[in-house]
């Protein structure tokens, strides 16, 4: 069924994933509201393993589509372009403050 297959994925793809690579912390997981992808299990593995799901309207991710046009594609290039100059440099130890100062720098006309 559909409601096994979003668990199998939950658990097997999403995270076994993030538990690759950070541990500890709380995640956000966007779904679309359709409800015949989670069920109850679902959402207790979710609360049970710092997984915050954030339900979308049904049919409504299409609209996300416009966030990775106009916002996140722009801060990948910003953030690419500062990575490489940091590094160019000799630079070690990038901080999220430094992170963010790069982009910023890096995204200003």
């Amino acid at each position: 069924s559909n409601e096994k297959l979003g668990l199998r994925w939950l658990k097997e793809v999403f995270d076994s994933g993030i538990k690759e690579r950070e541990q500890g912390n709380h995640h956000l997981l966007l779904i679309d509201g359709y409800t015949s992808h989670f069920n109850w299990e679902f959402f207790n593995f979710c609360l049970n393993n710092k997984i915050l799901p954030l339900c979308l309207p049904t049919h409504s991710t299409h609209l996300l589509q416009l966030l990775d046009v106009g916002l996140f594609g722009p801060l990948q290039g910003h953030s690419s372009n500062g990575l490489d100059v940091f590094v160019q440099k000799g630079h070690t130890g990038l901080n999220k403050g430094k992170f963010l100062s790069l982009v910023l720098f890096f995204s200003s006309p």
